[in-house]
Formats: structure tokens, sequence, C-alpha cells
């Protein structure tokens, strides 16, 4: 009884499988299955617009990314013969997926498409495709689900449509060519895959926008041979341009990225290169060197050669991402630093460097020492670029640097005849990075310092002050012979802020030569300089001065007993120059009389003058020119 139990159980249970299998139900529950499936795969998110399974065949039309991705699917098959015959098409209509934090763009009208047949352990796929505009033609042999053998010929593949499935901008064309013939068995590939770029050529006008910098026309080939036997790829990539050429050679295991691989680059110039670095690079370089390991540990040994220096260094890699890092330059060129990171020399002779860093997951620790004893800076471009100029001098420099876990210790010296720097125990961290860098400043003789070909001060300056990542901030005093005048620098981001006590009319028409001379005496001056409005305030609080025998004051005396020029005035003239003209307000005050006025306008360029003054408690108009002011009674 039991017996005839089970086989009735049993074909039951074949009879009832396949007619839920094949029912609405059963095609929902395996529509299901496969959409969770290939979700993982694709790691995107898919959904079912339709999904028919017969006895004998499979309708499948799936999408994802809104239905920008297509998958159509129509199979016949036999489970007695165990035969597969079908076709499938996959298309784009242009979407944006993100994957592993990356994200990629496939265009419109991109497709995939072919036909498969064979027994279900041993089909093959023939399928071709228009992707990155090329003429591509796929041939796969499966068994089951596995991968058994791989055909890949494409030619005229766009090198600017990979880019922008990178996500990338315009920065260079090609044409691709690839042929691909590997097999795989138990998770074992053999075969050859050869590549070659033809034809490429950088875009001059996207690379000099983004990175404003200039480059050489630039065009280049590449070639790419691989050889695969038993997980190992030998591999040889040549890149040749008018620039230069760039040569990778060796083997690496697929699975573990094992590699013994040697390179050899030289350029004449870098820049074309400035989008891989996401940087404006510059200069001739040259490096060579070995990469040993896998891809949990790697070691980078090798030298990096630029126009008058050499630095040698080793670059460990754990799972890909810096580790230690040991670097090494004697007598290097500052220019060359300067000039790879495309900026203006504005030092020259020779430095030595050592860096000894490790720890790079953990914060960065070891140290680093730049020091040179013949270092010069570049005077006529400073003061082209700043207006500052001083003799040419001999400075020597010493730098340290101790870090642990990313934070550290900066002490730094730069020494000269004409100025020295010192700073002790200033701080640095490197992530978020930051620096704050106490300084003790010394010059002594501040009048070998010019301003616009003008010497400004005279005296011996010893000052303090703070380097931080966002701002310069310098406080002390000009020591001269019969007085301690203070003054206060600060540059920021927004601008620069200046104080200077007890300076004479002198020194401040050598600042500011656009001011007029209407006054002799001294007086305290603060500058502030907005640079996002490209705005300046100029406030001198006046400790005595007279006025000078201009027509201004000739004027004056028109409308006034006591002549201006023999009295003594204190007070202040408040200013703000914005696109050459000069809005001031102020008060001066002697024992005789009082000047005071709210707002006078002097244009610069015309020498025009317009405003109000009150003149001994009485209201004027002042108008005319600066050089031929006229003033009338205010009616």
């Amino acid at each position: 009884m039991k017996l005839k139990l089970v086989i009735l159980f049993f074909v039951s249970f074949l009879i009832l499988t396949p007619l839920v299998l094949f029912s609405s139900i059963g095609n929902k529950i395996v529509s299901n299955i496969a959409i969770a499936k290939l979700s993982k795969i694709t790691n995107t998110q898919w959904y079912s617009n339709s999904f028919t399974l017969s006895p004998t065949s499979i309708l499948v039309d799936f999408s994802a990314y809104d239905g920008a991705l297509e998958l159509f699917l129509n199979v016949e098959y036999s489970l007695f013969l165990r035969n597969i015959d079908g076709n499938f098409f996959i298309n784009s209509k242009g979407f944006k997926a993100t994957i592993n934090n990356k994200q990629y763009n496939v265009s419109e009208n991109e497709w995939i498409e072919g036909k498969l047949s064979g027994k279900f352990n041993n089909y093959t796929i023939i399928s071709q495709s228009n992707f990155l505009q090329s003429n591509s033609d796929i041939i796969i042999n499966g068994n089951y689900l596995n991968i058994s053998h791989l055909t890949l010929s494409t030619k005229e593949a766009s090198l600017l449509e990979l880019l922008k499935v990178l996500n990338q901008k315009q920065y260079s064309d090609g044409i691709i060519t690839m042929n691909a013939d590997v097999t795989i068995k138990d998770s074992v590939f053999g075969g050859v895959i050869n590549m070659q770029i033809d034809g490429g050529e950088a875009n001059r006008s996207t690379i000099e926008e983004e990175f404003s910098i200039k480059i050489p026309r630039t065009s280049f080939a590449g070639d790419l041979k691989a050889i695969v036997d038993n997980n190992t790829l030998e591999h040889e990539l040549s890149i040749y341009s008018t620039i230069g050429d760039i040569t990778l050679n060796g083997v690496t295991n697929i699975h573990s990225l094992n590699t013994n691989t040697q390179f050899d680059i030289q350029l004449e110039n870098i820049a074309p290169l400035s989008p891989l670095f996401k940087v404006p690079l510059n200069g001739y370089i040259k490096s060579s060197g070995t990469s040993k390991g896998d891809s949990k540990n790697m070691m980078i040994v090798g030298d990096l050669g630029l126009k008058n220096s050499k630095i040698n260094y080793e670059l460990s890699l754990n799972n890909l991402k810096p580790k230690n890092l040991i670097a090494n330059a004697s007598q290097m060129d500052p220019k060359d630093i300067f000039t790879l990171f495309n900026k203006e020399a504005y030092f020259d002779g020779s430095l030595d460097l050592s860096l000894n860093l490790r720890d790079f997951n953990n914060g960065i620790s070891g140290a680093i020492t730049l020091n040179s004893d013949r270092l010069f800076i570049n005077s006529p471009l400073l003061e082209e670029r700043t207006k500052i100029g001083f003799p040419s001098s001999l400075f020597k420099l010493r730098t340290n640097i101790d870090l642990a876990n990313g934070n550290g210790i900066i002490r730094s010296s730069l020494n000269s005849q004409i100025a020295n720097i010192e700073s002790e125990n200033g701080k640095i961290s490197i992530k978020p990075f930051n620096i704050e860098i106490p300084l003790k400043l010394e010059i002594e003789k501040i009048q070998n310092i010019s301003y616009n070909n003008k010497s400004l001060l005279n005296g011996h300056v010893q000052a303090n002050g703070k380097l931080t990542n966002n701002d310069l901030t310098i406080q002390g005093d000009i020591l001269q012979k019969d007085s301690k005048n203070p003054f206060m620098l600060s540059n920021t981001k927004q601008g620069l802020n200046l104080r200077l006590n007890n300076i004479n009319t002198k020194t401040i028409q050598n600042i500011f030569p656009q001011i007029p001379k209407i006054l002799s005496g001294t007086a305290n001056m603060h500058l502030n300089l907005d640079l996002a409005t490209n705005t300046k305030n100029i406030n001198f609080d006046i400790n005595k001065a007279k006025f000078n025998n201009t027509n201004l004051s000739k004027e004056i005396n028109k409308h006034i007993k006591p002549q201006l020029t023999n009295l003594l005035f204190s007070g202040y003239i408040y200013s703000t120059i914005q696109n050459n003209t000069i809005q001031s307000r102020m008060q001066l005050k002697s024992d005789k009389i009082t000047l005071n006025s709210q707002k006078i306008t002097t244009n610069l360029d015309s020498n025009k003058i317009d405003g109000e003054i009150t003149i001994a408690n009485k209201k004027y108009i002042i108008t005319n020119t600066i050089n031929s002011p006229k003033i009338t009674i205010y009616k």
C-alpha cells in the first residue's frame, strides 16, 4: 500500500510540475527568479515587461534604467533532445549607470544582436554590435552557463566614444581595433589578445580650456600584444607619439594580478597627459623602472627624470593603494618642479630632497627633508607679478617635516643677507590638508626692498607672524634711528590688509602715487584690498600734517582768514578706490579751523573732482579738476 502511494505521488509530481511551471503563475515565479538573478549579475535593477515560458519556447522582454536598456530574447528548445535555438537583441536608448561609485554613460542606438544554437552543453552564440560606433563580431562557445571560448573582432571603434562612456571630456580621438581569441577551461585562461589605436589626436582646445595650459599638437598610436597561457598574461604595450614614447612589457597573472612589468617613459612635453592626472602638467619627463608583486602587495622601483633633475623612488602598494614611499633627489633644479606643475619658476639654484613616508592607509607617517645651500629667488619675475623688488641674493633653506598618522611638525629656515625667516613647531595635517606655521621675520634693511621701483621705507624690520593654508599674517615693528613704527600685514583669499603706523606722506605717495599730494606730515595707514570687487579702502588717521602749497589750498584760502599752509592739522581721510574713482570723506582739525566732508569724488582718468566740503561751519561745493579746483558757496 505504501509503495502504491509513493508511486502515485511521484507520477502526480511529474504531471503537475510542468502544468504549474508553464501556467501564468509558474511563468510569474520563473520571471521573478530570472529578474533577481540578472539584477544580481549586472548590479542593476531589471524589470519584466513580458515573460512567456512554454514547453518548447521562451519569450523575454526585460528592461532597466527606466526602459532605456532593453533585452529581448526569443528561444526555442527541446528538453528531450537538449537542443536550443534562438535570437536576442539588447538595445540602448541612452542612459547613465553608476558602478562602484563611478558613473558611465551609454549613448542611444547602441546595440548588440545575435543568434544562439546547439546543445545545452555545447552551444554557440554569434553576435554583432555597434558599441563605440564600431563594427564588432563576437562568437561565444558555452557549456550551460559557462563560457568555454571567446572570439572578438572589433573594428573602427571610437576612442572619443569610449571617453564619453567613461564620463570623461573629449580629450582625444582615435580609432580602436581589437582582436581576441581566448579559451577558458576550469577557470584557466589561454589565448591571444591584440589591440591597436590608430590616428590618435589630442584635443588641444578641450585640454587647454580645462587646464589653462598650451599643449603642442599631439598625434599618437598604440599597440598592445598579449598572450595568455595558463592564466599568465605576457603583455607588451607601446605608445608612439609626436611628444615621445611609452613602453610597458612584462608578465601578469590575471587572477592574483601578480606582475613583473618594466616601464619606460620619455616625453618631450607631458602637458597633453594632464587629463590623466587631473592637474596641469608641463615640461620634459623621463621615467623608467619595474613593478613587481600582486594586488595585495606590490613594489614599484624607478626614477623620475626632469630636464635638469632626477628623483629615485620606491613605492609600495597594498591592495593597489599607496602604502610606503621612499624618494631621494640631489641637486634638483627647483625650476623643474615649477615647470612640471605648469607654474612660473620663482626659484633657481639646487635642492636636496628626501622623503621616507609610510602607513598611507593610516594617515601617513615619516619624514620629509628639503635643503639648499644655493637658492635664488627669481627677482625679475617676482617684481613683474607683485611689483615688489629686491637685489639678487643667495638663500639657504632648511626644512624638516615629521609626520605621525597624518599630523606633524614643521621646522624651517630661509636665510640670506636680505632677510631671515625662521619657523619652529609649525603644525601640518594631511587630511584634510591644513598648515599653521609660526614665523619669525627679520629684514636688515627694508630700503633694499622696493615697490613699483621705489624704496618705500627705511629701517630694520622685526616681526612675527603665522602662515596657514588660508592666510598669512605678519605683525611687528620697523625700527629706525629715533622711532619704532608698528605694522601689520594680513593676506587672505578675500584680500589684503596692511596697517602702517607713523609713516610720512612721502612714503604714502610712493605706495599710492595716484592719491593727490595735498598734505605733508605723518599718519597711521590702513589699507584693505578686496579681491572679489577689486576695491581698495585706504584710511589715513592723520597724526600731524600741513597742507602743501597747491591750487586746492590756494582756492580754500580765498574763503578763510588763516592760511592753510600755516596750520597744523590732525584727523582722518578715508577713501575707497574702485574703477579708477576715489570716493573720500574726511575731517581735519587745527586749533584755528575745521574741515569736514562726507563725500568727495575724484576721477583718476579725467582728474575731475566733485563734492561738498564744510570749512569753518560754512558749506561749499568743490568742482572742476584736481589740478585746478573751484570752491563756491553752497546754495
